[in-house]
């Protein structure tokens, strides 16, 4: 049954350094359809790419007020 594996979730989108939430929505009836985890070892201490697919039914954008352009 869906509800055995869709959720709702948040999605934020950063700056480049992470320093400041540009924006976000909420994403109803969410599940991850696929995941790759890029070449690394647990020795490098770099950043690490992960690529996902989230599959949703709806995206409501979340009107912050203290996000500022």
């Amino acid at each position: 049954l869906a509800n055995n594996y869709k959720f709702d979730c948040t999605l934020i989108e950063w700056n480049g350094d992470f320093s400041k939430k540009i924006r976000s929505w909420t994403l109803k009836g969410c599940w991850l359809k696929s995941i790759s985890e890029g070449n690394f070892t647990h020795a490098d201490n770099g950043l690490r790419s992960i690529d996902a697919t989230i599959v949703y039914d709806r995206a409501i954008p979340v009107i912050d007020k203290t996000v500022t352009e």
